[in-house]
């Protein structure tokens, strides 16, 4: 129980600290996502294919487990979900496939 009063003594200075700076790191803007790789409009009727990245649900959770079973010492230590566990856990939530698969642009 101390130990958890400590962190939230602490959490309000850490919140009035400044924000790092945000900055462009080289080669990771892929060459095609440039305005002069645009191909104009799509003509009507002909159906594109795109990959669609979800955060998922519980982005905190998943980086405390990352760091869990990164850190010898800890109980979770090189103890990893399966790809289906993993999904379950932290995988995006059937509301959101359901939003990307139904979605239709509007009309022009």
């Amino acid at each position: 129980m101390a130990a958890a009063g400590t962190v939230a003594m602490a959490a309000p200075s850490q919140a009035s600290a400044p924000a790092p700076a945000m900055r462009a790191l080289a080669g990771t803007h892929p060459d095609w996502a440039a305005p002069s790789a645009d191909k104009g409009a799509t003509p009507s009727g002909q159906q594109l294919t795109a990959r669609v990245y979800l955060a998922g649900r519980n982005p905190a959770g998943l980086a405390a487990y990352a760091r869990a079973v990164s850190s010898p010492g800890n109980a979770a230590y090189d103890r990893f979900l399966s790809p289906a566990q993993a999904l379950q856990a932290f995988g995006p939530t059937s509301a959101q496939v359901a939003a990307v698969r139904t979605w239709r642009p509007a009309p022009a």
